[in-house]
């Protein structure tokens, strides 16, 4: 019977630290997408097209910095 309880206690235990994480996941996602409209709007920030950034820095001689996420 105590095996029986731990197991249950185990199992809620790991299924809401699953759904935690998911909910985190969700609105990391959705804060990238947010990043990612208003910097598509600044003409300061290129977002996701290394090629046009790298061109602008050649022309500007200046150094790039990318950020991976």
């Amino acid at each position: 019977m105590k095996r029986l309880q731990s197991l249950s206690v185990v199992i809620t235990l790991l299924a809401t630290v699953s759904a935690g994480a998911q909910d985190i996941q969700n609105k990391r996602d959705a804060a990238v997408v947010a990043d990612k409209e208003q910097l598509n709007q600044d003409e300061l920030w290129i977002y996701d097209n290394l090629e046009t950034a790298r061109e602008q820095a050649a022309r500007s001689n200046k150094p790039l910095m990318i950020v991976f996420r």
